[in-house]
């Protein structure tokens, strides 16, 4: 289930884009980096970041949702292109670090950036 989309926060920016109090949205930029993961979390279980045992990395396991919103909010893109780095930033073999530029029919561009190695900001 995609929960998020009951979150009245997100219901709410659907709603302004798909009844288009913003205007034309023209291009969209969407970040989620906060999914920071340390090698001793890898190190955890065999399974963790393979291919055999997840089945991918940061796209599967931490984005399932936030890629949902996206395309519930903005619409299905109509090409994407992809750059994934696998194991750029911890030693797995699965992808950990994601840029997308996405194309939409009626002309829309957008980025879509993810990643499991930015450490948390410290807190005062």
């Amino acid at each position: 289930m995609f929960n998020q989309r009951t979150d009245p926060y997100y219901q709410a920016i659907r709603q302004l884009v798909q009844g288009g109090e913003l205007g034309e949205v023209r291009r969209i930029q969407w970040t989620i980096t906060n999914w920071f993961r340390t090698g001793a979390y890898y190190g955890m279980g065999g399974w963790r970041a393979t291919w055999k045992g997840e089945g991918g990395g940061v796209l599967l396991n931490q984005c399932p949702h936030n890629l949902d919103l996206l395309q519930w909010i903005f619409g299905m893109p109509q090409r994407i292109t992809g750059f994934c780095s696998f194991g750029r930033y911890h030693d797995i073999e699965v992808e950990d670090d994601v840029t997308a530029y996405l194309e939409y029919a009626d002309g829309k561009t957008a980025t879509f950036i993810t990643s499991t190695a930015k450490p948390p900001a410290p807190t005062a």
